[in-house]
């Protein structure tokens, strides 16, 4: 939805959280114990200071030298099914400039969720959050047992974390129609501006 929402936003930039994964050799990382893997679903396995440093680049207007240490092969391309996607309400010309940050930890980053004037949280059921996790292509990929070990109980961890840190933020429904939700941001997005 976040890139579906730049698509439409002219002006507006876009930063995905996933670009920014530690290397799979940084010492920072941290292993599951008993599944031989990473955990991908912690803030230690993201570099926040290059996320950090990208943003402030996007914010003075400078260039950005940041170059990702793993493939992101999903992050560019929109899902067919947003692609699709048209709101029902109409978008706000606006001559404020817009930055979407985009990833599963960005309201967990005190100093990112500072600078938000807006913030929205998808919510997502077990089921869902599964079933996405299914149609994405992880380099390394998820070994057995890791959704259950890792992913689920991390996302729950982190969702309450992002809930306490960000009270002014919006829970929206990852189950309701992306119709629904597309008008539900944009209408925010015009009351901001």
């Amino acid at each position: 939805m976040s890139r579906k929402l730049h698509s439409l936003l002219p002006g507006s930039r876009y930063l995905g959280l996933d670009r920014y994964f530690r290397d799979l050799t940084d010492p920072e990382h941290q292993q599951v114990l008993g599944l031989d893997h990473i955990n991908f679903d912690i803030p230690s396995a993201l570099n926040w200071e290059a996320w950090r440093s990208s943003i402030q680049h996007i914010l003075n207007g400078t260039e950005d030298t940041y170059t990702p240490c793993l493939s992101c092969p999903d992050d560019e391309k929109l899902p067919a099914k947003v692609l699709t996607v048209h709101p029902s309400v109409q978008v706000p010309e606006t001559n404020m400039k817009v930055l979407i940050l985009d990833g599963f930890l960005v309201l967990n980053d005190e100093w990112t969720s500072r600078l938000c004037d807006l913030k929205f949280y998808f919510t997502l059921t077990k089921e869902q959050c599964l079933l996405r996790r299914d149609l994405r292509n992880y380099d390394p990929p998820d070994v057995p047992g890791y959704f259950e070990e890792c992913v689920w109980p991390e996302h729950e961890r982190m969702k309450a974390l992002s809930i306490q840190l960000n009270p002014d933020m919006v829970l929206v429904d990852g189950n309701r129609d992306c119709v629904e939700n597309l008008d539900i941001m944009l209408t925010i997005l015009k009351a901001k501006c």
